[in-house]
């Protein structure tokens, strides 16, 4: 009985203090002065390879991005966690797609990632999510 009371308690609490959000825990009820915009718009969305996918040595890799905005060149990189491990391609003509065969002798790793860069700007770039290459 006792444990029901708590959690009777513990889903009124949750359902009055979560749609009111932190303001209403800190007692701040004042509007936000503005919403807080990103550096720059992401020049990429990079749609290949997806989250958490499997890829072998060997296998043929489609990359593939949509841009927003007007980028004519793109270079293309191989990261594993922070680390940059290969220049895939550069200068590329921005079509969308690049087929990249991954090497035989490539290490395996939970944690590649690829780099979409827009040629003349680098601060305008998009990491994939995290992908697998391994036997």
């Amino acid at each position: 009985m006792r444990l029901e009371k708590n959690y009777i308690l513990l889903f009124f609490l949750l359902s009055t203090i979560l749609p009111g959000g932190c303001r209403l825990l800190t007692g701040d009820d004042s509007v936000p002065e503005s919403v807080v915009q990103p550096d720059y718009l992401n020049a990429f969305i990079i749609t290949s390879p997806k989250r958490a996918s499997f890829w072998k040595p060997g296998d043929r890799l489609e990359i593939k991005w949509i841009t927003s905005g007007s980028v004519e060149k793109v270079d293309i990189q191989l990261y594993r966690k922070t680390t940059l491990i290969k220049d895939l391609k550069d200068n590329l003509n921005n079509d969308g797609s690049f087929i990249w065969y991954i090497p035989n002798d490539i290490n395996h790793s939970l944690h590649y990632h690829i780099k979409i860069i827009n040629h003349r700007n680098p601060d305008e770039y998009e990491l994939s999510d995290r992908f697998v290459i391994k036997d």
